[in-house]
């Protein structure tokens, strides 16, 4: 089956959905498969993901029908791309009526319509199987009891040994220099006397 669309800005994609051939009974593991083809489209713009879904199309995450997306097609050899994944049918309650859709996303936000395939899903299954979230519940380890621990500091309790103060906090002892300190007593100041004389004239007469 397939659906050729044409986006908004010309150019056209086509999507065909191959595999399963419409009319089908799945039962197990089975391969989906959809090939993509464009004409016309600009540099720039590409198919980016084929997202595929069961029963209803557009599809998200948060959809009971979605199934997956692709994102890396593979060259089919004709200048296409083949998305293909693996179909867990066993997840779903046997449904003579499922319809799977597949439809392309482009880079520029366009999305193209869904061709749809019409098969039969037979696992003898009569309601649809839990997902399996990963959850277990946490076993506690069992009571180990009371543990006492002893702490010390060898097996001779020998005293720690004290560091001198003279020791840095690395071990490196520290150098202590004593600096000499000189005084310089004042000299006593000399006093100087001086001798006055006197000179007596005489007169002769």
């Amino acid at each position: 089956m397939c659906n050729a669309t044409t986006s908004p800005s010309g150019y056209e994609v086509s999507i065909c959905l191959e595999q399963p051939d419409p009319g089908s009974s799945l039962t197990g593991q089975v391969a989906v498969s959809a090939v993509v083809t464009t004409t016309g489209m600009p540099s720039g713009t590409r198919v980016q993901a084929v997202v595929f879904c069961r029963d209803t199309w557009p599809c998200t995450r948060r959809d009971d029908g979605y199934l997956i997306t692709d994102w890396s097609g593979d060259p089919d050899g004709a200048g296409g791309k083949r998305y293909t994944f693996m179909f867990d049918t066993t997840r779903y309650a046997d449904d003579p009526a499922t319809t799977l859709h597949a439809y392309a996303e482009v880079n520029d936000g366009w999305s193209t319509q869904a061709p749809a395939t019409e098969v039969a899903l037979v696992n003898g299954n009569d309601q649809d199987a839990a997902l399996p979230t990963g959850f277990a519940p946490h076993q506690a380890p069992p009571d180990p009891g009371l543990v006492v621990g002893a702490v010390g500091d060898g097996a001779g309790a020998s005293p720690p040994r004290r560091t001198s103060p003279a020791s840095s906090s690395v071990g490196i002892p520290v150098s202590s220099s004593t600096s000499a300190t000189s005084t310089t007593r004042a000299r006593p100041r000399s006093s100087t006397t001086g001798t006055t004389s006197t000179a007596t004239g005489r007169s002769s007469q």
